[in-house]
């Protein structure tokens, strides 16, 4: 389980980034919005509230049991090497939602483009100081399956 403040603050630094992607899943539909401009959060009592010009959410905290920072390569795209993201799950370990980091290997048209070292050093920095947490776990993930996050993403990429 995650305390109710640590899950609030990395929220907020999320929120603080630039160029996330938002992705609710409901079982049968996906909703993946684009967040250019941060957000509105507010949270009241054990509610998150988050507000757009065009769209809003609400998510009880209580439902989230635990923060995954993942590594995938297991993700769909043949041109992206990996994608990177957070994960919020619940008690039944069902997603939540998840926040994607900008892609190291995407442009701002989201083309497949040479490797931007920059946009990598956003997540790495964001996972060093989260992944230690308690109810926050480090994730490398592939088609084999999901496995404790274990060291440098260099040791897994030649990037």
């Amino acid at each position: 389980m995650i305390e109710e403040e640590l899950l609030k603050r990395l929220i907020n630094d999320l929120l603080d980034l630039d160029d996330l992607l938002l992705v609710m899943d409901s079982g049968g539909a996906v909703c993946e919005m684009h967040l250019n401009h941060p957000p509105l959060v507010k949270y009241d009592k054990l509610w998150m509230y988050l507000e757009s010009d065009d769209w809003h959410l609400h998510l009880p905290l209580e439902n989230v049991s635990g923060v995954q920072i993942v590594e995938s390569s297991d993700h769909g795209h043949e041109n992206i090497p990996m994608v990177f993201y957070v994960r919020f799950g619940g008690a039944s370990r069902e997603t939540l939602m998840r926040f994607y980091f900008s892609n190291p290997w995407l442009n701002e048209k989201e083309e497949v483009t040479e490797f931007q070292k920059h946009k990598l050093t956003v997540f790495e920095r964001f996972r060093d100081k989260y992944v230690a947490c308690a109810g926050v776990e480090g994730v490398t993930r592939d088609k084999t399956g999901s496995y404790p996050f274990s060291g440098s993403i260099k040791t897994h990429w030649d990037i």
